[in-house]
């Protein structure tokens, strides 16, 4: 929509008649860094890099056609030619995550598949971080 005054009193609304990120795409060539991934376009359209050595952690929000998906899209494969190892919990019980499940070590696609996954996960990231993570019976 564009506004314009065009005397005091009287304002001219202009509409536009399509989705203009309907057609959004990512520039084939970035060129990244280890766990550096460009993962969406920004209102400027130019990409936002998420860098993982800087914030390694990170929880995705947002309503219904924000975008969530396509963002986890342009995650799992900006890292999938990358030497990490990638796990997923797909809670649409594997609508999300199936077509990426050649990118991933572990997908769970339900509860019980995940409440097997995190355990060892955190045994892994004890053992190789030795973070102070609580016992997992505690």
């Amino acid at each position: 929509m564009h506004v314009r005054v065009v005397k005091p009193g009287v304002v001219d609304l202009g509409l536009v008649g399509f989705d203009i990120l309907r057609k959004v795409r990512m520039p084939r060539e970035i060129g990244g860094d280890f766990l550096k991934v460009p993962v969406e376009m920004r209102e400027d359209a130019t990409p936002f890099v998420r860098d993982y050595r800087t914030t390694p952690h990170q929880l995705t929000l947002g309503a219904t056609l924000s975008g969530k998906s396509m963002f986890l899209r342009h995650l799992i494969t900006g890292l999938a030619w990358q030497s990490v190892a990638q796990v997923g919990i797909d809670c649409k019980r594997g609508v999300e995550l199936a077509p990426f499940a050649p990118c991933l070590l572990a997908p769970a696609a339900d509860p019980a598949q995940a409440a097997d996954m995190l355990p060892v996960l955190i045994r892994l990231i004890s053992e190789r971080g030795r973070a102070d993570l609580p016992a997992l019976d505690e």
